[in-house]
């Protein structure tokens, strides 16, 4: 009796010693599916959600924000955590909008710009939406031409503070949710492939 015991307090033990091995392997092959599934979200978000079409998306200008996703998985004890982060300060102010005051910094700005003639060119033109909004300002072809031939007025604005009511163009959340069943299949697989081991 003693001696059956012992077996069943070992076998219980290489048991429980089997099982511990086991969740640490669950939990690192769903950290490992978990970050491949990431990298499928950010692909997403570059491809369909910061490549235009403007202005319903936004478009690239610089290719930082979209160069900037990067996920980043942590494990713990018994948990695995996931996230995109990007280092691009602007960021959260496309993913999530704004309304509020911003302050805006004193600047100069050319008031009136003259080509090598003499003529006065308009130094930028507005860019409008479908819909005929102004989204913003963009340099003139004219402009951009004849930038090192020009002469110009410069005006100085001070500093102030304007109202904004943006209320963005997400690009991470609308990744996330089309490529959620993509990232859950990453888990999947990587999880059977560890329990096969």
């Amino acid at each position: 009796m003693i001696t059956t015991n012992i077996i069943e307090k070992q076998g219980a033990e290489a048991m429980e010693q089997h099982l511990k091995l086991l969740d640490q392997r669950i939990l690192e092959a769903t950290a490992q599916g978990l970050q491949a599934g990431l990298l499928l979200v950010a692909g997403i978000a570059q491809r369909e959600f910061l490549s235009g079409p403007r202005p319903a998306r936004l478009g690239v200008v610089s290719g930082r924000l979209a160069g900037s996703l990067s996920p980043e998985v942590q494990v713990s004890a018994n948990s695995v955590t996931g996230r995109i982060t990007s280092s691009a300060p602007y960021a959260a102010f496309h993913e999530f909008g704004f309304h509020g005051t911003e302050q805006v910094r004193a600047y100069d700005r050319a008031t009136h710009v003259f080509n090598a003639r003499g003529r006065q060119i308009e130094p930028r033109r507005a860019y409008r939406d479908t819909k005929g909004q102004r989204q913003g300002w963009k340099e003139t072809k004219l402009h951009a031409a004849q930038r090192r031939s020009r002469t110009a007025t410069i005006g100085h604005v001070r500093a102030h503070q304007r109202r904004v009511n943006y209320d963005g163009r997400p690009f991470l959340m609308p990744a996330m949710e089309k490529g959620a069943p993509m990232v859950m299949e990453e888990i999947k697989k990587r999880i059977g492939e560890a329990q096969t081991r």
